[in-house]
């Protein structure tokens, strides 16, 4: 799953830990603009500029509409 990948900083089911941004119940297109951002290099952030680089823009839709889907955290 694509999502798996997005575990490691931004938690189980989307829900951070961390200081990182938990993305869970993130409205689609919010996720879609900052990816396509990180993807085209118009936002910098290297971990996510070099995960966004390697995902479609069908891949990041598919992942913009799980992660909508979610129950936000709290």
């Amino acid at each position: 799953m694509l999502a798996a990948s997005c575990a490691a900083c931004h938690g189980t089911n989307g829900v951070s830990v961390s200081t990182t941004s938990s993305l869970a119940g993130m409205p689609a297109q919010k996720f879609l603009a900052r990816m396509t951002q990180f993807r085209d290099s118009k936002k910098t952030g290297d971990v996510m500029t070099q995960h966004a680089k390697g995902l479609t823009a069908d891949e990041i839709r598919k992942l913009a509409s799980y992660f909508a889907s979610l129950p936000p955290p709290g």
